[in-house]
């Protein structure tokens, strides 16, 4: 069973948790490694961090993006899109504008690439084994790393043999792995370059309560950087652009909207 790490509530006997208005100020800055602020894995295509306490972008991404195999591989200039970010204009902050991607799925790998150049933003890559499930995020370019002229060579790519687009080397940033028995928790390690090795739970996820929308509404999915909310995401809208329905989610400043995109098509795999 796949266990959704518990939120405390005055019904358990634990403190109250942050209600969802609360949450949604993000007034933490987050200092991820794996996404400068202004960098992401989709910088190429304008995806980017913010950088400002309280300030947050839209992401919708398509539900159930492995559950779309073999629809979009041989027609990849023809999707609609499925994933698009409402950020600020990068030379005009008080304007907003849409950043969009589409996706090329199979039955193991999701493939994230920019809808205006083609450009690989991700790629979510499904290893299923007896007992476990494991999913890899990958990106096309070593995680940046301000002041380091010779970033390139701290973050070693993952062997082509094993993984790679186009025939091109793909970085690891992060994995997430699902037992077949037992319960576990849903969370993502992060890849650290210094160390050649994850980082173990720095991405968690957990249903949290909302008294909005009826008792029929979907309960939101918080999601926590090193226990510190970083994303609000919520299933089920059908917003405007976006074929099928979505994830509306809300991002913190300082989280690469890419991994959060990765991080849910993996927890769609789960039924969540």
């Amino acid at each position: 069973m796949f266990k959704i790490f518990g939120s405390r509530s005055k019904d358990d006997g634990g403190e109250k948790s942050a209600t969802i208005k609360e949450i949604e100020q993000f007034l933490h800055v987050h200092e991820a490694p794996e996404s400068p602020v202004g960098t992401s894995l989709g910088s190429k295509g304008g995806f980017t961090t913010l950088g400002k306490s309280g300030e947050t972008q839209k992401l919708y991404v398509t539900e159930k993006l492995f559950a779309h195999a073999f629809t979009d591989v041989l027609h990849l200039n023809k999707c609609p899109d499925t994933v698009r970010a409402i950020t600020k204009h990068p030379k005009e902050p008080k304007k907003k504008i849409a950043i969009t991607a589409k996706t090329a799925n199979d039955k193991d790998r999701v493939t994230m690439v920019s809808q205006k150049t083609g450009d690989l933003f991700c790629v979510v890559q499904q290893n299923i084994h007896l007992t476990r499930q494991t999913y890899h995020i990958y990106g096309g370019e070593p995680m940046p790393k301000p002041g380091d002229k010779n970033q390139k060579h701290a973050h070693h790519p993952a062997p082509v043999d094993k993984v790679h687009h186009h025939g091109k080397a793909l970085f690891p940033y992060a994995k997430a792995e699902v037992k077949s028995s037992g319960t576990i928790h849903l969370s993502l390690d992060v890849y650290d370059p210094a160390d050649h090795a994850y980082h173990p739970d720095v991405y968690t996820v957990e249903r949290i309560s909302s008294s909005s929308g009826g008792w029929l509404a979907s309960k939101p999915f918080l999601v926590k950087r090193l226990g510190i909310p970083a994303a609000l995401l919520k299933k089920g809208d059908f917003p405007d652009g976006i074929t099928c329905p979505a994830w509306n989610c809300t991002i913190g400043p300082g989280i690469d909207p890419i991994l959060i995109t990765g991080l849910i098509a993996i927890m769609d795999t789960q039924n969540l």
